[in-house]
């Protein structure tokens, strides 16, 4: 699956973010893994937000 919608997110098997940024800072991929790995990483926007999210909403008390 592949969304850019921040409520489906959390939930994906795999999060690839690729950055905010774009012109000659765009193009590369901050980082790739689990939701929770990705929210670990220090630079990652993704990763904010996904910290936050799955702090108030963990993984195993989603029902899907």
């Amino acid at each position: 699956m592949l969304s850019s919608f921040q409520t489906v997110t959390p939930y994906g098997d795999w999060v690839i973010d690729p950055g905010s940024e774009g012109a000659d800072k765009g193009g590369e991929i901050v980082v790739a893994g689990t939701p929770e790995e990705v929210a670990e990483h220090s630079t990652s926007h993704t990763g904010r937000y996904l910290k936050q999210v799955l702090k108030q909403h963990p993984p195993e008390a989603v029902v899907v």
